[in-house]
């Protein structure tokens, strides 16, 4: 789901609203509403959407527990159904991120961790068939205590503890979540270009050695990105091409697409007045991904065969 708030204007607010999205996933169009968490800063009840920070702190705990199992536990609730949860303390957590590359206060952190809790995604589907809809936030549970209120800013004695949303966890008992190299996905400096990784890793399942040779690489339209990535519009195409092609060439610095032929570029243009040139209405590229990205991904697809034969 595309749940979190990349605009910087949008990331907090007094006037609390929803904000309405939509995506497609397997060819089945969903329509997603993102209501923010109510937070208190100093003294002021303030709307905060999930955004950049939020994006990070969940990937970091989320890592922690499943790959390092830092304080992961598995048990049964109430109705019998299995949840994941992680125990860790605030100082783990800052240490980590830091280690990525990512720094942030102990107290953003605190607020971070809130803020995926009480962040509402109320998701629908759309269509004339079944239609099923669902209520939930990043996180289900968030509890912690802090031994010693002296070194908070420390965060070391500062304890916490989340339950991860359910389809999070179906997702990690059935095995159906793709692999990703996460320190090149946390290497990357902006949300749009660890979308776009996150996608070509998770999507292209097609991807083959030798691909940016034959020209076989995975097609996306900026209609696309702008709809299902949550970054903001720009208000020309033009600036939203260029923050892609901003984003492209990170990918490539970064070598996760071929560093001799990273993408192709075609602009789509509207109707072409009676002077001048077609204004550019769109653009659609192809990505390329380097050798070691398309490893990966053949890897991922041998390991998620396997699994459903056993």
């Amino acid at each position: 789901m595309p749940k979190y708030i990349f605009d910087r204007h949008a990331k907090a607010t007094t006037q609390v609203g929803s904000l309405r999205r939509s995506f497609t996933h397997r060819s089945t169009e969903y329509a997603l509403r993102i209501t923010p968490a109510i937070v208190d800063r100093a003294g002021d009840d303030l709307g905060v959407y999930p955004g950049v920070r939020e994006e990070l702190v969940f990937r970091a705990i989320l890592h922690m527990a499943v790959q390092q199992h830092i304080g992961l536990r598995t048990k049964a609730d109430k109705e019998g159904n299995l949840i994941i949860s992680a125990a860790f303390t605030l100082s783990q957590l800052r240490k980590h991120l830091k280690k990525s590359g990512h720094e942030f206060p102990i107290a953003e952190l605190d607020e971070a961790i809130l803020v995926c809790r009480l962040a509402s995604f109320d998701l629908r589907q759309n269509g004339d068939a079944v239609r099923a809809l669902m209520s939930c936030g990043i996180f289900m549970f968030y509890s912690g205590y802090d031994e010693d209120t002296s070194t908070a800013e420390e965060g070391d004695k500062s304890h916490r503890y989340v339950v991860f949303n359910p389809l999070v966890t179906k997702s990690i008992l059935e095995k159906t979540f793709r692999a990703i190299n996460y320190e090149r996905l946390m290497a990357l400096d902006s949300p749009l270009t660890r979308w776009l990784y996150e996608r070509l890793s998770h999507n292209f399942r097609q991807a083959e050695k030798g691909g940016a040779m034959k020209q076989v690489g995975y097609n996306l339209s900026l209609e696309t990105i702008l709809r299902e990535s949550g970054i903001a519009t720009e208000r020309r195409t033009r600036d939203s091409i260029d923050a892609m092609r901003k984003a492209l060439l990170e990918l490539k610095s970064k070598g996760i697409l071929d560093r001799m032929n990273p993408y192709a570029e075609k602009l789509l243009r509207g109707e072409k007045p009676k002077r001048g040139f077609a204004p550019i209405i769109g653009a659609v590229w192809t990505l390329f991904p380097s050798t070691a990205v398309v490893d990966e991904i053949i890897e991922g697809n041998v390991n998620a065969r396997a699994y459903k034969l056993e």
